[in-house]
Order: C-alpha cells, then sequence, then structure tokens
C-alpha cells in the first residue's frame, strides 16, 4: 500500500503497538495539561464529556473509561472489547495458529517415516 518494502507480522505488530503506546502517551499527556472542563468560550468540552461516560467491555466485563478502547471497538457498542482483551486475543489467535501448524508438521513427518519404513519412498 505504501509502495515500500514488505514486513513480516510481527514487525508490523511491534510497529502497531509502538503507535498504540505513543498515542496512548500523547492521549495522557494531554488529559493531565488538559483544563477543568470548560474550553475558552465557556461552554464544556463535548470530549470531557464523554471520557466521564464508561464503557463496558464484553470479554472481561470491566466498566472502562472509553480511552481503553480503540474507535472501531467503541463503534460496536455492547460488542466492544477492550484494547488488553483485543491484544489478548490476538495472542491467542496466533498461539492457536502456530500450534496448529506445528501440528500439521509433526503429522506429515510421521506419515515420511512410516513411508520410509514401509519403502514407499523413492
Amino acid at each position: 500500500k505504501t509502495g515500500g518494502p514488505l514486513k513480516c507480522k510481527k514487525c508490523t505488530s511491534d510497529q502497531q503497538e509502538k503507535e498504540r503506546l505513543e498515542a496512548e502517551r500523547k492521549r495522557a499527556s494531554s488529559s493531565i495539561g488538559g483544563t477543568s472542563g470548560v474550553n475558552g468560550n465557556g461552554n464544556g468540552d463535548k470530549n470531557d464529556a464523554k471520557s466521564s461516560e464508561q464503557v463496558t467491555c464484553a470479554a472481561c466485563k470491566k466498566a472502562l473509561d472509553p480511552s481503553k478502547f480503540k474507535r472501531n471497538q467503541l463503534s460496536k457498542h455492547a460488542k466492544a472489547r477492550c484494547i488488553s482483551c483485543v491484544e489478548e486475543s490476538v495472542k491467542k489467535e496466533e498461539t492457536q495458529r502456530q500450534q496448529s501448524k506445528d501440528d500439521k508438521l509433526a503429522e506429515l513427518q510421521k506419515l515420511i517415516k512410516e513411508a520410509e519404513a514401509k519403502g514407499d519412498v523413492m
């Protein structure tokens, strides 16, 4: 998409993790140095009102601040999962995928040994 070199899943996930941490750091620093909920024109700031609402994670069932969710997860409303639950799910899927590959490889190696024992291998 970018015209640059292709990256492996690990490199891509590492980059995404760095970007997420940077965004979280910026968000934290802006909330620390922010105002008390009233912007310069005397009206309440919409973002401060939203940040006081809690969102319940569909996976861990915890009521969390919306900043603990990615935007696409928040759009799922009742099915929204927090960042940590999504990351845990991704890691679990990757582990299962790797285990499946390992199982298939072991099965193929077993079949090769059986074929060699029978003399069916050319």
